[in-house]
């Protein structure tokens, strides 16, 4: 088969020609002609309804009970004037884009030439593909200590939901940790889950690494390119009642908080939020990929990214390889922990694909490097995009060992808690802006989960 193709590969050098592409953002607008409202409480959602009906009894619209949120159809202008006029109505507008701030190598626009490879792997005749990949995914034994963190647990059972945009369901490292019973797609059009952006893929790559024995749900939720805040919301809710244990959320928006057009979605967003919290569900977020001190951008400009920013969010920077805050990586005080993301390094012209993150592609999609040895199925990328599922399996790693010590699920704050005093501190003493905690040592936080307890009579 495809994926026990033989190669000769460890250490690829790339020679660069041009500059670095800027980052490709994803974007897309709310529905055309839809008015979003959202209520108080599920008494003014239902008077409401009634009253939309009752102007019009053709009207359409969406709900999402959890946060009485109303999502209207071409509203007629009577309606639009009950919207503006009703006391019930907290706020209105339109929840708008998501996006997938990309870095993956195909998108640099950089030249393949000049490949160099290591005398220590020229010496072996054969490698398949998934020894390449563990040569080539250092960041898997930044998360696990040289296999320490598996001599404990690998994150069995615990339910992943992968909110993104779908995942090759037949790619032979992710379709053994599959779970497509609750998978859905909230794309308009196409209840197909399968990932025609790539994102997806690369981040459940990195998932299956780090904790092969979890289970990952898949919310497809962006298609080509194009993505809407509303049904990344309607999929947090539906992966909450669906008792998924994580949510990893490597994509997101930012808005500006003094813009009255734009605190809908804020305030949108909170609600998911506080909702998962309310169920013991906790929310894993990229941080973003445009360098941006997130504090001082509040500050001066009011911007807030959604939704790493939000409390009780476990918000995630990227690192390098050698533990060094990536260039491209945002930061802010509600950063909790840093995981590997890569960065592209440069040295003496030439760049090393080492230092970036290889993970899986869907194998449907043509990922361009073959001419340098890469196997269809795979792809070089960096990104807190990344360093959000990394963290995301490492708990579910704790997650899993501490429901087999106790027989409980761990609280949202117990786990902060564990990881957080038992991470590696990288720069300042304590909690920064940078790296939050530091970078997550899960088999050193095993030490602090408690065993079974008997009474006496037991």
């Amino acid at each position: 088969m495809w994926f026990k193709q033989k190669k000769i590969f460890f250490v690829i050098i790339l020679f660069v020609l041009v500059g670095f592409g800027s980052i490709s953002e994803v974007h897309a607008e709310a529905s055309e002609g839809s008015i979003d409202v959202l209520f108080n409480d599920v008494a003014s959602v239902e008077v409401f309804k009634e009253k939309l009906l009752s102007i019009d009894s053709d009207v359409e619209f969406y709900e999402i009970p959890e946060i009485y949120l109303l999502r209207i159809n071409q509203p007629s202008p009577k309606i639009e004037q009950e919207i503006y006029k009703n006391k019930n109505v907290e706020m209105s507008g339109k929840l708008t884009e998501i996006l997938i701030e990309d870095k993956r190598l195909i998108d640099q626009k950089i030249p393949l030439r000049n490949i160099s490879m290591s005398r220590s792997l020229t010496l072996q005749n054969t490698i398949d593909d998934f020894d390449l990949l563990d040569n080539l995914a250092w960041y898997k034994y930044t998360m696990i200590k040289n296999q320490q963190s598996f001599e404990f647990s690998e994150g069995q059972g615990v339910r992943i939901g992968l909110i993104d945009s779908g995942v090759d369901i037949y790619h032979p490292l992710i379709s053994p940790v599959l779970d497509l019973s609750n998978a859905k797609s909230y794309i308009e059009g196409d209840n197909s889950i399968r990932d025609t952006n790539g994102h997806g893929t690369m981040v459940a790559g990195v998932i299956a690494q780090i904790s092969p024995k979890a289970v990952i749900t898949p919310y497809r939720v962006i298609g080509d390119a194009t993505g809407d805040s509303y049904f990344t919301i309607q999929a947090m809710i539906q992966a909450v009642q669906d008792e998924q244990d994580i949510l990893n959320m490597s994509l997101g928006t930012y808005k500006y908080s003094n813009d009255e057009n734009e605190q809908i979605t804020i305030e949108a967003y909170e609600r998911a939020v506080q909702y998962a919290l309310q169920n013991n569900v906790m929310i894993v977020s990229s941080s973003g990929n445009k360098g941006l001190d997130l504090d001082l951008k509040f500050q001066e400009e009011g911007i807030r990214h959604l939704p790493g920013s939000i409390p009780g969010v476990f918000s995630v920077s990227a690192l390098t390889r050698e533990n060094a805050l990536a260039s491209y990586s945002n930061i802010g005080s509600n950063i909790q922990f840093a995981a590997p993301g890569g960065d592209y390094v440069i040295e003496d012209g030439y760049l090393d694909v080492t230092k970036l993150i290889y993970t899986a592609y869907p194998t449907d999609m043509d990922n361009m490097l073959g001419s340098i040895g890469v196997p269809q199925g795979y792809m070089f990328s960096t990104g807190t995009s990344l360093s959000a599922p990394a963290v995301s399996a490492a708990i579910a790693d704790y997650y899993a060992y501490y429901q087999k010590m106790t027989g409980e699920r761990p609280t949202i704050e117990g786990i902060k808690n564990d990881l957080s005093s038992t991470a590696l501190d990288l720069g300042v003493a304590g909690k920064d802006t940078s790296y939050g905690y530091g970078l997550p040592q899960v088999s050193d936080a095993y030490g602090l989960i408690p065993t079974y307890t008997f009474s006496v009579a037991q």
